[in-house]
Formats: structure tokens, C-alpha cells, sequence
């Protein structure tokens, strides 16, 4: 996992500019079942935009307190201008992450994002049967 993770690094770099580039910062997630998560899942990751579709890769404290090291792609049909610089996108997710039930585990789910110019906040919905 950790080499495809470089090998998109090197493939976004070539072929990216730099307006299409963000670094994504993890922070915390919320759980609806009542569990001992780790709520608190700091990381950092890049992720290239191009158009209505989301590439990223990146790492982070999970919600079982493991390392997650990750590749992925957001695809976002529904993007809408709310006023200004504000814009919203919604869509669905699909990757790979390593820490969870499997050595690979393959992920899926709705994300959301509120966006004015390069700063954004991002919500990701996983269905519980993914990871657990």
C-alpha cells in the first residue's frame, strides 16, 4: 500500500499544477454507534482535483487507534456556486485503506464539501460494515 501511495505522490506532481494541489489535514470523526472509538484521527494527505473528480492519498490516526495509509477518489456530480467564493459538492467515495478488518480494506461512502478558494471542509459517510 505504502508504494502505491508514493507512486501517486510522483504521478500527481508530474502531471498536476499547482492550483489543483490541496493538503488535506484529518481531524476528527463522530461515530452513531456506541462504542470506544478513537474520535480524534489526525493525519495529513494530498489530494489533486480535476474537474468533478477528487484524487487523494494520505495517512491517519484511525477510530481502532492504528495507522491508515490511503488512495482514493472522490466523484462529485452535484457541485453548485451558493454565493461568491462558497461552493458546494456532493458525491460518493471509493479507495483503499490499510488498519481496519483487512491488511487492504475497500472503502465507499457519500462525502460532501463546503469550499471558498483553496480552504475547504470535507464529510465523509462510511457505512459500518466497511470497516468493522
Amino acid at each position: 500500500m505504502k508504494k502505491i501511495i508514493v507512486f501517486l505522490c510522483m504521478l500527481f506532481t508530474g502531471t498536476a499544477h499547482a492550483e489543483d494541489l490541496s493538503i488535506i489535514l484529518h481531524g476528527f470523526s463522530q461515530h452513531l454507534v456506541n462504542h470506544n472509538y478513537n474520535q480524534t484521527n489526525n493525519g495529513v494527505g494530498i489530494r489533486y482535483d480535476n474537474y468533478d473528480l477528487g484524487l487523494q492519498v494520505g495517512g491517519y490516526r484511525n477510530s481502532f487507534n492504528k495507522d491508515t495509509f490511503y488512495a482514493g477518489v472522490d466523484w462529485l456530480p452535484y457541485q453548485k456556486n451558493i454565493s461568491g467564493c462558497v461552493d458546494f459538492s456532493a458525491g460518493t467515495f471509493y479507495g483503499f485503506a490499510t488498519g481496519y478488518k483487512y491488511a487492504v480494506t475497500p472503502t465507499i461512502g457519500v462525502t460532501a464539501a463546503i469550499k471558498c478558494d483553496k480552504v475547504f471542509a470535507r464529510v465523509r459517510i462510511v457505512p459500518d460494515f466497511i470497516y468493522s
